[in-house]
């Protein structure tokens, strides 16, 4: 997330949007109001605490952005933040950055919300994947498999050295 003041970015954080199942429409929001501490509950719109993605939660830095409950804020998924979305459709930052911003941001200011560069840029040139469990566990195996021939190798080598 690029944030600017007077045209110019002042600080570029990362983020984790909505996921595909709840994504994080991309458009222009104005800052409404901004909770130091709240608890978002998915009951709110509809979806039982109880059940299998549902969530009661206590947030801190909460800065509303739109009318129908999207807000930035903090939330500890840092491993999440600038790799994949996860987020039942608000964006959220580390808890450093969302204080910050809650820091920074006043009702009025305009905040734009659009696709990054793996979507616009990567994955349109097939230079990347989306990421997936699926992906995630290939990628683990072929680093295991590559971490394996390193040691075989080097094996190998000290066996041909002595």
């Amino acid at each position: 997330m690029n944030v600017y003041q007077n045209g110019e970015v002042v600080k570029t954080m990362p983020i984790s949007m909505g996921k595909d199942s709840t994504p994080t429409d991309n458009g222009t929001y104005i800052v409404a109001e901004r909770h130091y501490f709240m608890v978002m509950d998915s009951s709110t719109y509809g979806l039982p605490v109880n059940s299998r993605l549902g969530y009661r939660q206590s947030i801190n830095y909460a800065t509303r952005i739109s009318n129908d409950g999207i807000y930035l804020h903090a939330l500890d998924n840092i491993g999440a933040q600038g790799v994949r979305n996860e987020s039942h459709g608000c964006l959220n930052l580390s808890p450093a950055n969302a204080q910050w911003f809650f820091g920074l941001s006043q009702p009025g200011d305009v905040v734009e919300v659009k696709d990054g560069y793996a979507r616009n840029y990567l994955l349109p040139r097939k230079l990347a994947t989306p990421w997936t469990k699926g992906a995630q566990r290939q990628i683990d195996q072929m680093a295991e498999a590559r971490r394996k021939r390193s040691i075989e190798s080097l094996e190998h080598a000290q066996t041909a050295r002595a």
